[in-house]
């Protein structure tokens, strides 16, 4: 008697996984990808920023829109920050006919990233935005607020592409691909 009464329950489960696949396919699917509307409006939280360079006033991000762009957030602490400056140099010197631009936002102290770029001879723009800098890259879909964490914008001023963590290798090239569409 236990054994069917198992077996019966096991049935109905079945039964109702297999009703819940077949009639409510929406929940299994994958979510639409966002509108282009949606991709402007994310990447309008960039271009909206300001940052300070060393030693310098705060410096608007708008003057980037219109260029295919990497947004590099890191910190001068950060290890598999530090690995990725030289392939985020060699990718901006690769693309530098097709106007790719990279800049990296610090959410660290000033100092620190001043002697980390100076150390690592880093070329392109650095911006300090700390704990702001954090907040942006929230709003640019990195939902756990970590680094290293990578935003792409292409042409149109479109958020593009997204990678949280160190690069895998050719991912760089994928993103600049992203940015260039």
């Amino acid at each position: 008697m236990k054994a069917m009464r198992t077996v019966t329950l096991l049935l109905l489960l079945i039964s109702i996984i297999a009703t819940v696949y077949v009639f409510e396919p929406e929940a299994v699917r994958p979510a639409a990808a966002p509108s282009v509307a949606y991709k402007l409006a994310k990447a309008d939280a960039l271009f909206a920023s300001a940052f300070k360079q060393f030693g310098s006033s705060r410096v608007a991000l708008a003057q980037f829109k219109g260029r295919p762009l990497i947004v590099y957030f890191w910190a001068s602490w950060c290890v598999e920050c530090r690995e990725e400056v030289k392939a985020l140099t060699a990718l901006q010197k690769r693309h530098a006919s097709d106007e790719l631009a990279v800049i990296a936002i610090g959410v660290d102290q000033s100092d620190r990233l001043a002697s980390v770029t100076r150390e690592l001879q880093i070329s392109y723009p650095v911006f300090v935005a700390g704990q702001e800098g954090i907040e942006l890259s929230r709003r640019l879909g990195n939902l756990l607020g970590d680094i290293p964490y990578t935003a792409v914008i292409d042409r149109r001023g479109a958020f593009a592409a997204q990678q949280l963590g160190k690069q895998p290798p050719g991912a760089l090239d994928a993103l600049a691909a992203a940015a260039l569409r």
